[in-house]
């Protein structure tokens, strides 16, 4: 996802990392609210303020090394409505991630069919898709601290307190190697240039329709 990190990269990307993180984390305080529990409200994540959702070493991290974090919502799963509210709390900030990265899809391949091809606003489009496409699958991962292992978590029958203690006392490590072993960074690839090829396809498909 970093390459060849020039200033002109950077500021195509920077769109790309406010918005995907903004949005993301601004999806899971709106879905904790939305099931009871304000302390997102209280705490000033039920907004769509870059500063309040955006940690700045953590978005510098991404820019250079491929891999960041944002500022994570504080929630109660006690005060939540529904046994499974956990579970939609985390997969909120990951789809939110996916919307974006498919609308912007769709703005980038008609783009491409109105001849936009590479020029700065094409360069932004594509960043926009690509980093939000990175982060959804990213936060998907089944390994603490990540939305994926809370998802997984929800199905864990709680008789296994202590093999859960055991996996978040070292999880956060194990992500940490797997990331600089760059493990992670072919999954990525895999799994987001699946997502692109058929999202491509399927606004191909609908502007041909359409005669666009």
């Amino acid at each position: 996802m970093i390459g060849n990190l020039s200033l002109m990269t950077i500021l195509y990307r920077l769109p790309a990392l406010f918005v995907g993180f903004t949005f993301h984390e601004y999806a899971h305080a709106w879905v904790a609210d939305r099931l009871g529990d304000d302390t997102p409200r209280l705490t000033g994540r039920l907004r769509l303020d870059p500063f309040a959702h955006i940690d700045i070493l953590g978005m510098l991290m991404l820019l250079i090394a491929g891999f960041g974090w944002a500022k994570p919502v504080q929630v109660n799963p006690g005060r939540m409505r529904g046994r499974h509210a956990m579970l939609w709390v985390s997969l909120a900030g990951p789809l939110m991630n996916l919307i974006i990265g498919f609308v912007f899809t769709g703005i980038l391949v008609a783009m491409l069919f109105y001849g936009a091809y590479g020029n700065i606003w094409y360069n932004i489009v594509s960043e926009m898709v690509s980093i939000n496409l990175v982060l959804c699958v990213f936060n998907l991962i089944p390994l603490p601290p990540l939305d994926g292992y809370n998802i997984v978590k929800n199905f864990i029958h709680p008789r296994n307190l202590k093999a859960i203690w055991t996996f978040e006392k070292y999880g956060p490590l194990l992500l940490m190697v797997l990331v600089l072993l760059g493990f992670t960074s072919g999954i990525l690839s895999n799994i987001v240039g699946f997502l692109l090829a058929h999202m491509v396809e399927l606004f191909v498909w609908l502007f041909t329709l359409l005669g666009l």
